[in-house]
């Protein structure tokens, strides 16, 4: 007995523990306005379906219609029919089903249902006149040997790739070959480095030089700013070790001196941090951090994620999971049942090259 009679619980899901990855957070989303103005023809992706990790296809556009299949987030279809309303609103979409998922004749682990009728809340145009869509990935993930023009066709336009992480990992395995893959078929790509503060704390310089060592030639010309990733859960280590938030952001500025002295870089590297993290980053009274474009973490299927004191937010992650059991983003060209981070930029693509682009 918690003594809460409502409201959610944020669960913290340690991937170390689970899978060998690096701490993710999840925060159910606020329940959705209800809503969706879609027409026929409408392209459209699920984008949050929120208590369940895939949205439902039905026979019908009522809840207890029978039940065809699912999609996961990151699927894209074409609306058919709709809108019709009992008292949520629903559309008909065709789904293109070419994500490399398994299809079944069990609705519930059909994932490659022909059409069917879906809740308006959990389906966005993602029109990329408007906002660029992209991923971000890391040994973690692995694409098909013909992925490369998949995930191109399916309208991703950039990709962030890992390099490295702490003071001594090298070059992240698939980093060349997914960032060399991505570029010849026309996404604009860059780096970025895991930071560890909680394991060296006074390892800012020596970090930026190992990011910049191991990942140097794309952090030039043509590529996108690099960007430092710092995950909930050496951001809890770090405090669980009486260190500030203070502390953490001159940790951030000295890694961030270091990459522009070595690089030649002017502009700041882009921030990837959670919800969490951000909330607290802005109540330190510090805003030199918000010098830095924010990358944050927002899985839920709010419109626009939070910026926390932040002018604006640049990127979000809207879907995210690389294992096989994380049940989220998909993307076509990557591994059978395989999850893939899902992001957008706020902006088409041309903002994004003009903004984001080194200009050395």
């Amino acid at each position: 007995n918690t003594g809460i009679t409502e409201g959610y619980l944020t669960v913290k899901l340690n991937y170390n523990q689970l899978y060998g990855e690096d701490t993710k957070e999840y925060n159910p989303p606020a329940q959705p306005s209800q809503g969706g103005d879609f027409q026929k023809g409408n392209r459209v992706e699920v984008y949050g379906t929120g208590k369940y990790t895939q949205l439902e296809v039905r026979k019908d556009h009522n809840s207890n219609a029978e039940l065809i299949g699912k999609k996961y987030w990151g699927s894209v279809g074409t609306i058919i029919g709709g809108p019709e309303e009992d008292g949520k609103i629903w559309y008909e979409v065709e789904w293109d089903n070419d994500e490399n998922v398994f299809g079944s004749s069990d609705p519930d682990n059909n994932y490659k249902p022909v059409s069917g009728w879906s809740e308006a809340d959990y389906l966005w145009d993602y029109d990329t006149d408007k906002s660029a869509r992209g991923i971000d990935v890391s040994h973690w993930n692995s694409i098909e040997s013909d992925g490369y023009e998949k995930i191109h066709n399916s309208g991703r336009e950039f990709a962030f790739v890992k390099a490295s992480e702490g003071k001594n990992t090298p070059l992240d395995p698939t980093a060349r070959e997914f960032l060399e893959g991505l570029e010849k078929e026309g996404l604009v790509v860059g780096v970025y480095h895991l930071g560890r503060p909680a394991h060296y704390p006074n390892g800012a310089y020596v970090e930026a030089e190992h990011f910049y060592e191991e990942a140097k030639n794309y952090i030039d010309k043509g590529y996108l700013r690099p960007a430092l990733d710092l995950e909930q859960g050496e951001f809890d280590d770090f405090i669980n070790a009486k260190y500030s938030v203070n502390e953490l952001i001159m940790w951030i500025n000295k890694w961030t001196e270091k990459v522009q002295e070595l690089s030649g870089l002017t502009e700041k590297p882009i921030l990837y941090i959670t919800t969490t993290i951000a909330g607290e980053l802005d109540g330190s009274g510090d805003t030199s951090i918000k010098e830095y474009p924010l990358w944050i973490v927002d899985w839920s299927n709010s419109e626009d994620p939070p910026k926390y004191g932040w002018s604006k937010w640049s990127f979000r992650q809207y879907a995210g999971g690389s294992q096989l059991e994380a049940g989220r983003g998909r993307c076509p060209g990557f591994a059978v049942n395989a999850g893939v981070d899902l992001n957008i930029y706020n902006g088409d693509i041309e903002d994004l090259k003009s903004n984001f682009l080194i200009q050395l």
